[in-house]
């Protein structure tokens, strides 16, 4: 899975996933979508999956019922403009969530997705380091953290290619 896009990499990381045809997720953050919109258009285009990392990437632990309600929806609007497809999908930003946010989630008729593997792509900013973690992890049945940068771009295909050598099934989650 992919967050904190759509950013001036997302294509990029289409292409890999295309390219070694395997499945990838991606979480929007709304603000973002308003940037790169042909970004969204075009994952979605290659047929990946889409959900929402919220409008501005809050912490949702600290937010008014009725503020989490928007920045899920302001999002899946925004993302079902352009794809004419329903978004389901919501991941809270830094996986930050509390009772409240469960019960919005399901008053949106949202589906969290949270994750078992978490890269820790942010802090080190180097494709060896992504690498490794993936390769020193229980991969079978992970839902794998990484965020749009060119460390993630240039670990992607060594990533996919580690993972099929372990006769793993990179899927879309839906």
């Amino acid at each position: 899975t992919f967050d904190d896009g759509p950013t001036k990499y997302t294509k990029e990381i289409t292409d890999v996933l295309k390219r070694h045809e395997v499945g990838g997720t991606f979480f929007f953050i709304g603000n973002n979508v308003k940037r790169y919109p042909d970004s969204v258009q075009y994952v979605h285009s290659n047929g990946y999956s889409i959900g929402s990392h919220s409008m501005s990437h809050v912490n949702f632990t600290n937010l008014t019922n009725e503020k989490k309600e928007y920045e899920i929806l302001q999002t899946n609007y925004l993302i079902e403009d352009l794809i004419q497809e329903k978004v389901v999908l919501f991941r809270p930003p830094f996986g930050s969530k509390n009772e409240e946010t469960i019960e919005v989630t399901n008053k949106t008729h949202s589906k969290m997705v949270l994750w078992n593997a978490d890269t820790e792509d942010w802090k080190t900013h180097n494709a060896n380091d992504i690498l490794d973690y993936v390769v020193n992890t229980k991969s079978s049945g992970s839902i794998i953290l990484l965020h749009e940068s060119p460390a993630v771009i240039q670990a992607l295909p060594k990533i996919i290619d580690y993972l099929k050598q372990k006769d793993l099934e990179i899927v879309n989650l839906k």
